[in-house]
Order: structure tokens, then sequence, then C-alpha cells
């Protein structure tokens, strides 16, 4: 009995290591391609439609980058538009239209001239004109809010005419800091 307890455990654990040790099967050979058969090539890579995304992107926020860095200049002590002005807001409105979820900041600009008080209401007259200009092109008019900086944020600095130019104006921004 004793001899019986050993050997069928002893045999157990043969045919335990000899199962272990089969080979897998083997995988068929390859054959070789049907040079009829057309095979299968893959058009794009997961990173290379990402690549594409991101390019695009990148493209459009150049293309909004380049539409708020126009700026838009005004007559001394006036607010209505001039005829350059207009083209800039037409060309400006062609972008606001591809990508209506832009919201846009105009801020309006004074020469020194003035009251400080006179040209904060004069920023904000040419704001709104800006804005009132970009509505009747058909913009909703909820895509922008106005503020007017008046003489604190002047372009060029010094007195005279070449300065003061340059320092009535109207400039756009992001709003809520998007």
């Amino acid at each position: 009995m004793t001899r019986t307890r050993i050997t069928l455990p002893l045999i157990a654990l043969v045919l335990a290591v000899a199962a272990c040790g089969k080979k897998a099967p083997e995988a068929p050979m390859p054959q070789a391609a049907d040079p009829s058969t057309p095979t299968a090539r893959p058009t794009s890579t997961p990173t290379q439609g990402t690549d594409e995304e991101a390019a695009r992107r990148a493209a459009a926020e150049r293309r909004i980058q380049e539409a708020l860095s126009r700026v838009v200049y005004f007559e001394y002590d006036q607010w209505t538009l001039r005829a350059d002005a207009q083209q800039t807001l037409t060309t400006l409105a062609s972008v606001l239209r591809e990508y209506p979820d832009l919201r846009l900041r105009i801020e309006g600009h004074a020469d020194e001239r003035g009251s400080l008080e006179y040209n904060v209401a004069l920023g904000m007259r040419r704001a709104l004109a800006v804005k009132e200009f970009l509505a009747d092109l058909g913009l909703p008019a909820t895509q922008f809010e106005v503020f007017s900086f008046g003489e604190e944020r002047p372009m060029a600095s010094g007195s005279g005419e070449s300065a003061w130019s340059q320092n009535r104006r109207g400039e756009f921004n992001r709003a809520g800091g998007r």
C-alpha cells in the first residue's frame, strides 16, 4: 500500500510535466501573395488624423489672430467710420462668420486731447460704432462687448498729429478671456 501511495502521485506528476512540455501548434506558413489580389493599405494612421486636426486648429487660430490684430482709425473728435475702417471691418466680419463661437471685445481709444471723461466717452462711442457696423453686416450683437480705454493706452507717445492719429482707434480682443 505504501508503494501505491507513492506511485500514483509520482505518475500524476510525470503526466503533468509531460503535458506542460508539449509544443504549441505551429502557425501555418505564410503563403506567397497573389499579385492579382489587391492588398489593403491604411490610408492614414491614428496619429496622422490627430496631426491633421492639430494643423487645422493651428491654421484657424492664426487666421483669428490675424483678424484680431487689425485696427480701425478715426478722425479727430469723430466716431464715424472712415472708408478704410469699413473695409477692415468687412474683412473681420467674414472671419467672425466662420467662427460664430468667437466673442469679440471691441476697445475704443482716444488721443490725449480733451478731458479724461470726454475721452472715455469718445472711446465708447467709437467702440459702439464698430459694434453697430458689424451687427449691420449680419453678425449677432451678442457676439460683441464694448469697452473704452479713452486716452489711457496710447499706441504712440508724443504730442502731435502723427502720434494722435495712431491713438484714435478701435482694437479687438477675445471677449471673456478666451
